[in-house]
């Protein structure tokens, strides 16, 4: 999840967040890195064709690592490209 962050530009973010210090706060963060399912709706809606590839990869690398991951979608390539 780290690198999907990373790939997003969103760790800085999310790594600030964590400073709060608060155990409840680390749960969540823990949880949040190895969730059991990701619900990724229209992933591509409103993306360019490169943006939306690199986002279909992030994905595929994220279920490489055996994360479930749901992909709501009209698009048909991305529909190709789920298992």
């Amino acid at each position: 999840m780290l690198q999907a962050l990373e790939a997003v530009d969103l760790l800085d973010r999310w790594r600030r967040s964590c400073q709060v210090g608060s155990s409840n706060v680390w749960q969540m963060h823990g949880r949040w890195l190895r969730p059991p399912i990701i619900l990724a709706d229209e992933p591509t809606g409103a993306l360019d064709s490169k943006t939306g590839a690199e986002i279909m990869d992030i994905i595929r690398r994220l279920n490489e690592q055996r994360l479930t991951i749901i992909v709501i979608t009209n698009d048909q390539q991305v529909t190709e490209k789920a298992k």
